[in-house]
């Protein structure tokens, strides 16, 4: 059933290519979040969703571009040179790394595929998404996929399908990008400040109840993964959520209701966090390891004065680990910026950087007034710029304790994020004409 609804809905985005190309954006954005073909893997088999998205994003891409609708000034940024540096770098530091192919939970090549396939594809994004319609859908299908995860994670908790579960933890589905829970975790708190915003967005009472019940749901998903990175990457984005709102009494009640999940439910964690805390004190007096994090991170830090340029090749920490520290670590580098920096040199990690910085001075040159409020699209800009912002900064903040360089959801904000930009400065353009580049 699900494998004929999906072939109707690309038949129907084949049809409308021309008049809505930007069906055809959403669709690929909703096949690589959701990742359906590990979900309904039984209706899936051999049965390329993902190639036919792409290829149908490529073509309206070429559509538009025949018909001059294309708003090229979408490619001025600066922060695409950042993005093409660590496409050329992914895969120059693979040609001339001095270590062998490895396999490190995920080969090179799939790394090297994945973020040469997330590069081609986020110019194509760029083209499409150009009106608020493309935009406000493109939130929409980012709320639905993360509702349909809550929805998973939860029917496995409530239907005891501890097969899901590792060691007490709630894991993704098997061979997907979630498979790890600590990367399920970090799919909710990219998608929660959707959901939390869309509760002031949305003008129809019934989204904003079944949004509101949404919520508690998400938190409690997330501790099913006992993730404590994600914890803390919710417990900040949420606070930021709060700040933007400026409500006090939705503030109250948003963090009463947080911590009352926590508190109840979130024992997996806490239990995690206070075993972290007595390694503390046990290594006052005992030489022990109060965190492998920690090593991966000093080793990481000397790998890269030892290969400071092109890197030590993707997936290669662990191999160069062992090469140049045996015996002092066999994990992985457990860090976003430092995997970068590592894997395919300090210049690549410093652009992974500037993609975050971008993000901060677009949210501060973005800037709206009561009056603001009456206007439809300004109040989407809004809704996606603070939504777009908190997702990065929920995610930034797990990537210090994960490798999370082909998380296409990330990506995805990030197109999302300077496409609301870019209409933000195409309307601030027709009030006053001035433009700037970030």
């Amino acid at each position: 059933m699900i494998k004929l609804l999906a072939i109707l809905l690309l038949i129907i985005t084949g049809i409308l290519l021309s008049s809505l190309p930007w069906l055809s954006a959403i669709s690929y954005m909703t096949v690589s979040v959701l990742q359906p073909q590990y979900v309904w893997f039984w209706s899936f088999e051999n049965f390329p969703i993902f190639k036919i998205t792409a290829i149908l994003s490529i073509l309206a891409l070429l559509l538009m571009l025949a018909k001059g609708e294309v708003d090229k000034s979408i490619y001025r940024y600066k922060q695409h040179l950042a993005m093409l540096f660590l496409g050329v770098m992914v895969n120059v530091s693979d040609f001339l790394s001095p270590f062998q192919d490895y396999y490190a939970g995920v080969s090179s090549n799939i790394v090297i595929d994945t973020f040469n396939t997330i590069l081609i594809m986020y110019f194509v994004l760029l083209g499409i998404l150009q009106n608020t319609q493309a935009l406000k859908y493109a939130a929409i299908a980012i709320i639905i996929i993360t509702g349909y995860y809550i929805y998973w994670s939860n029917s496995a908790y409530l239907s005891q399908d501890w097969g899901k579960f590792f060691n007490g933890r709630l894991n993704g589905p098997p061979q997907s990008p979630y498979a790890d829970g600590n990367s399920l975790a970090i799919l909710f708190v990219c998608g929660m400040p959707f959901i939390l915003f869309g509760i002031f967005y949305f003008k129809q009472i019934y989204l904003k109840v079944i949004l509101a019940m949404l919520l508690p749901l998400l938190w409690h998903s997330l501790l099913l993964t006992s993730s404590r990175g994600a914890f803390l990457s919710a417990g900040i984005s949420t606070l930021f959520c709060a700040f933007l709102l400026k409500s006090k009494k939705f503030n109250v009640a948003l963090v009463s209701a947080f911590l009352i999940v926590v508190l109840t439910q979130g024992q997996a964690v806490i239990n995690r966090s206070f075993d972290t805390f007595d390694k503390v004190e046990q290594a006052k007096t005992e030489d022990i390891v109060v965190n492998p994090r920690l090593v991966s991170w000093g080793i990481g830090l000397q790998l890269m004065s030892k290969y400071p340029l092109i890197g030590v090749g993707p997936q290669r920490f662990q191999q160069a680990s062992l090469v140049h520290f045996p015996g002092e670590s066999l994990h992985v580098a457990h860090n976003l910026l430092i995997a970068v920096a590592v894997d395919f040199g300090i210049p690549a990690g410093l652009c992974m950087i500037s993609l975050f910085w971008a993000v901060r001075q677009r949210f501060k040159a973005m800037t709206f007034s009561e009056s603001d409020e009456d206007n439809e699209d300004l109040m989407l800009i809004k809704f996606l710029r603070n939504s777009t912002a908190a997702g990065i900064l929920g995610f930034f903040v797990g990537a210090i304790f994960l490798n999370l360089f082909i998380f296409e959801f990330f990506y995805f904000l990030i197109i999302l994020n300077l496409s609301t930009y870019h209409l933000y400065q195409t309307y601030q353009n027709e009030q006053t004409p001035s433009a700037s580049t970030t």
